[in-house]
C-alpha cells in the first residue's frame, strides 16, 4: 500500500487535502480526500503523515499490505500503533500486524490552540456539547467547535447530500446559539474502507474521526469524541476510551466523552433544550432520505426513551407516537448495547395502557431477536467448520449479514450494487464470473433461501454443475472448487 501525490490545493471556498493510494487490492489509485473551509489552509499541513496513517491501517490490517508513506508522522503515534493494532486483533483475531513504514517527525507540530466537538446533531454528541459548559466553569477545556462531517454518520455513496444539507444548516442555528464556530468536512474515508469490507460499525467506526481530527491537529489540541456507551456496557468498537486516546499525537488529543451517562439521562438533559428538540437527528437509515426516518432502530430507541421521559410530543424531529407493529419488527441487526438500551426502557416504563401495550410489543420484538441472532451465530460455526478461511465465498447478502460471516474471510456479496438479478442468466454469469475470478464457495443465507425457489434455472445449473455441501434450516452453501 504505497501513498503519493500528497497535495493540499484550493477548490472553489474550500481547500482540499489529497493523496493517492496504490494497493494491491484495487484494481486503479484510490484519491483519497478530506475538504475543509479554506480559511483554514495555512494550518494544515500536507507534510504530516498521521491522518494518513489513521485512514490506512484498517485495511492495511485486513489484507496484510504494508503501509509506505512517504511523509513523516508523530513519534507518539508510531509508538501507539502497536498497542492500537494490539486491541483491533484482540477484537478481531484473524486481523494482520501491519508494517507502517515511514519517517518520523523530529520537530513537534505546531499546536492548535482550539478545542473541538465531532457533532452529527445526535443525542451522544448533543450531551456532550450540553454538558461541556457545566463541566468545565474556568473554561480551561470548552468546546470552541462543532465539527459536522459529511462522510462520517452520512455515507457520499448514500446519496443524502439534501440530508447533510438539512443537518449543517441546523448544526450553523445550534453553533450560533452556543457562540460556537462551525468547522464543515467533506470526505471519502469511508468510501475506501468499504473497499475493504470495513463496515461503518464495529472497530471501523472511529477511523473517519481519528484522521479527520489527526488532519486538523495544527487547530486543535484536543478533540472530543462523544460515546455511544457507558463505562458499565463497554464493547469492542471503533470508538473507546482504550482506543481513541492512543490515536493522540504531541499537540492533538482524543478525548472519549460521555461515558458516565446512559441514554435515558443523556436523553432528559436533551429534552431541557428547545434547540435541541428541533434538530435532533439519530437516524443511520442507509435507505431512507428523510432527516429522521422515525422507524429504524436508532430512531426507535430515542423515541422510546423520549416518550418514557414524557418529551416526545415536543421532538419536532421525530414521530409523536410509538408504531407498536414496527416494534414487533425491530430491525435485526442491531448492537447488543441497544439490545441493553431496551431492556432498561421497560424497567423504566409506567403501568399505563400505553406502556404495557409497548412494553409487550418490545418484548415480542426482542425476542424474535434473539431468535434471529442463535441462528446466525449457529450458522457462523457452520461456515468455519464448511469453508476453509483462506477461501473466498460468494454470498446471498440481502439481510446484511455479510460483516457477521465475513470476519476475516474474503466475502464477495451477489450483486450487491445492483440487487437481485433480472433474470436466471444475468445471476448464472455473474457465478461464472466470480468463480473465474477466485470465488470457492456460493453461500445462501436463510432469509435468502427465496432466490432458489424463484431462480430456478439458477438453482438447478448450481445443483447439477456443483457439489451441495450444507443443506439446512439456516444455509445453503455449495462448493465450486470442482466442477
Amino acid at each position: 500500500m504505497r501513498v503519493s501525490e500528497i497535495n493540499l490545493r484550493p477548490i472553489g471556498d474550500s481547500v482540499e487535502l489529497q493523496a493517492q493510494v496504490d494497493t494491491a487490492m484495487l484494481p486503479a489509485p484510490f484519491r483519497l480526500w478530506y475538504r475543509f473551509p479554506s480559511s483554514l489552509q495555512p494550518r494544515i499541513d500536507a507534510g504530516a503523515g498521521d491522518f494518513l496513517v489513521a485512514a490506512l491501517l484498517l485495511p492495511a490490517m485486513k489484507t496484510g499490505e504494508p503501509v509506505n508513506l512517504p511523509v513523516p508522522v508523530s513519534p507518539a503515534l508510531a509508538h501507539s500503533l502497536k498497542w492500537i493494532q494490539t486491541i483491533y486483533r484482540a477484537w478481531d483475531p484473524t486481523l494482520s500486524v501491519a508494517d507502517v513504514q515511514t519517517p518520523l517527525r523530529r520537530e513537534t507540530a505546531p499546536e492548535g490552540t482550539e478545542v473541538g466537538l465531532f457533532f452529527s446533531s445526535g443525542v451522544d454528541s448533543f450531551y456532550s456539547l450540553l454538558k461541556n459548559g457545566q463541566d468545565h466553569p474556568l473554561n480551561e477545556d470548552v468546546i470552541d467547535s462543532l465539527i459536522v462531517i459529511y462522510g462520517a454518520d452520512i455515507y457520499l455513496s448514500d446519496g443524502k447530500q439534501t440530508v447533510f444539507e438539512q443537518l449543517l444548516a441546523n448544526a450553523r442555528v445550534i453553533a450560533d446559539h452556543y457562540g460556537k464556530r462551525l468547522l464543515p468536512v467533506v470526505t471519502n474515508v469511508k468510501e475506501l474502507l468499504s473497499c475493504y469490507g470495513i463496515r461503518r460499525g464495529f472497530i471501523g467506526h472511529g477511523t473517519t474521526l481519528f484522521s479527520v481530527g489527526l488532519a486538523l491537529e495544527g487547530v486543535f489540541r484536543k478533540i472530543f469524541i462523544s460515546a455511544g456507551n457507558t463505562y458499565n456496557d463497554l464493547v469492542p468498537t471503533g470508538i473507546h476510551p482504550l482506543l481513541d486516546p492512543l490515536w493522540s499525537t504531541e499537540s492533538c488529543r482524543f478525548m472519549n466523552d460521555g461515558l458516565e451517562a446512559g441514554r435515558l439521562e443523556k436523553t432528559r438533559l436533551i429534552a431541557r433544550s428547545e434547540l435541541a428538540m428541533n434538530t435532533l437527528r439519530v437516524c443511520w437509515a442507509k435507505e431512507s432520505l428523510a432527516y429522521n426516518c422515525g422507524r429504524c432502530s436508532k430512531c426507535f430507541r430515542t423515541i422510546l426513551a423520549l416518550h418514557v421521559i414524557g418529551a416526545l410530543d415536543r421532538c419536532g424531529t421525530l414521530p409523536h407516537t410509538v408504531d407498536l407493529e414496527t416494534l414487533r419488527n425491530l430491525p435485526l441487526l442491531t448492537s447488543y448495547e441497544e439490545e441493553l438500551f431496551f431492556e432498561e426502557i421497560m424497567d423504566a416504563m409506567g403501568g399505563s395502557e400505553t406502556d404495557t401495550a409497548i412494553r409487550l410489543a418490545l418484548e415480542e420484538g426482542l425476542a424474535k431477536r434473539r431468535r434471529y441472532f442463535a441462528r446466525l451465530a449457529e450458522a457462523k460455526r457452520s461456515i468455519k467448520r464448511t469453508i476453509p478461511t483462506n477461501e473466498q465465498f460468494i454470498l446471498v447478502d440481502q439481510d446484511g449479514v455479510r460483516h457477521e460471516f465475513g470476519m476475516g474471510r474474503r466475502v464477495i456479496p451477489f450483486l450487491e450494487n445492483e440487487g437481485p438479478p433480472a433474470e436466471d442468466q444475468t445471476a448464472i454469469e455473474e457465478l461464472e464470473r466470480l468463480r473465474n475470478a477466485g470465488a470457492r464457495f456460493m453461500v445462501f443465507w436463510w432469509s435468502d433461501f427465496w432466490w432458489l425457489e424463484h431462480y430456478k434455472e439458477l438453482n438447478r445449473h448450481l445443483r447439477r454443475k456443483y457439489p451441495c455441501v450444507l443443506e439446512n434450516e439456516s444455509l445453503v452453501v455449495f462448493d465450486l472448487r470442482e466442477a
